[in-house]
């Protein structure tokens, strides 16, 4: 959608709630109220999910403890580099 915020997640499940057309799943009623949030959002086309597989998610370096080679690998994917 024109002006939607694009999100990457490597959550499968996640992707398919947000994604699906029923709102009273019996599977879904442990969901808290963020992902009613968000599943509203992306009803109203102001958000849009997109899958990213998890060896790709640059934010790894923002909620992990990395290796310093995975911790390069998240640099570079997030196109950040060393000032010298």
């Amino acid at each position: 959608a024109a002006g939607a915020i694009h999100l990457l997640t490597d959550n499968q499940a996640a992707l398919a709630f947000l994604n699906s057309s029923s709102n009273n799943s019996a599977r879904a009623k442990h969901i808290e109220i963020a992902f009613n949030f968000a599943k509203e959002r992306v009803e109203r086309g102001e958000v849009v999910f997109h899958y990213c597989p998890t060896k790709e998610m640059a934010a790894d370096m923002l909620t992990k403890a990395l290796s310093p080679a995975l911790f390069e690998k998240c640099k570079t994917l997030a196109g950040l580099k060393n000032i010298e």
